[in-house]
This record gives C-alpha cells, structure tokens and sequence, in this order.
C-alpha cells in the first residue's frame, strides 16, 4: 500500500497530477480545489488512499490527512465511488463536511455537482454518527479542520470571497503543510488574498 507521496509535481489535468518520486511518475487522482492551490515544478506531498479493482490500481491523493480519511468515509457508503467521493472533495473539505453532515445542512451538499437531494440525505443520515467520531478524532490530533474552519470563517467575515479564501487557504496549507496555527494560516491567507 502507498500510504503517501512526496516529490516534484511533473504535470497536472483535472483532478489528476503526475508526482515525480526520485525518477518515477505516480498517476494521482486529486481534488480538484487541491490541484489549484499547487504551482508547477515544486515539491508536493499527498496522502494517499490506493484503489484496487480487478481491472485497476488507482492513487487518490490529499493534502491532509484528514481529507483523506473522510474519503474512506464517504467510499464506506453504498453507491458512493471513489471518484464520486473525490468530486464531493473537490467542493468541500474534510472540515467543511463534517460541520453540514452534523448540523444536517442538504443544501450544503447539494451546492456540489452530482450530488442531489436523495444523495445528500443518505449522506446525512449514513455519516452523522461516524463524523461525530471523526471530529472527535481530528480534535484529538491536530485540530486542523477547526483551526481551517475558523480561518475561513474569520476570512468571509471580512468579506472575501468564500471560493477565493478557501483556494487560499488551501494553497497555504499545501505550500507549508499542517504545521502553521490559526494566526500563521491566518496571515498568510490574507497576505495571498491582498496581491
């Protein structure tokens, strides 16, 4: 199993992007919302879930490791396919999935395309429990998706844009990984907002 990738950014379409590791390109199946945070020719680094079927191996890449285990999540539901799950991840993050799953918010999730409202409801009530775990979970660690979720919200609330503070918020996050706290996310992603 691959676990995680980490090398140059070789070349990139939607949702997928080539990872040169020390010589070897890996295909890479990657939220969309990711892929336009990422500039060319730098280093990267994806969490990885690996797909086996018997007439494939796919790699779904993540930014976090969060976002990754919400996609295990979101596969775990009958109907729901690794690349439906990675176009519901395209839309929203790990954290902004969980927060319309608990407060059972459809149309949160109907804002995604190809996501209707007997999706979305199935999505709600298979998920409420499992992401009260995962919250939890995520609290536990690094606090990431709430530390995400207050710099996005403090971002809207002064009145950005909430597609381009997402993008740049995301684009901090790939460029420095999970290590900046809210004040350091903060900065950066209105520094990147003011050019």
């Amino acid at each position: 199993m691959i676990a995680q990738l980490r090398g140059t950014l070789a070349g990139r379409a939607k949702n997928h992007a080539v990872v040169d590791c020390n010589g070897v390109g890996y295909g890479v199946w990657v939220p969309e919302r990711v892929l336009m945070a990422l500039d060319g020719d730098r280093q990267v680094t994806f969490y990885t879930y690996m797909a086996v079927r018997e007439d494939a191996i796919e790699l779904f890449g993540f930014s976090t490791p969060q976002d990754r285990e919400f996609f295990k999540l979101l596969i775990s539901i009958s109907g729901i396919g690794p690349k439906a799950a990675l176009n519901i991840l395209s839309f929203l993050d790990a954290a902004s999935l969980t927060r319309a799953i608990a407060n059972g918010d459809a149309n949160r999730l109907v804002a995604v395309p190809g996501i209707g409202k007997k999706t979305a409801a199935r999505l709600i009530l298979e998920l409420k429990e499992k992401v009260k775990q995962f919250a939890a979970d995520a609290a536990a660690g690094d606090g990431t998706p709430d530390e995400l979720a207050d710099v996005l919200e403090v971002l809207e609330n002064l009145g950005c844009d909430a597609q381009r503070a997402r993008e740049a918020v995301e684009q901090v996050r790939v460029s420095a990984g999970d290590n900046l706290g809210f004040d350091a996310l903060l900065a950066e992603s209105l520094q990147l907002l003011g050019r």
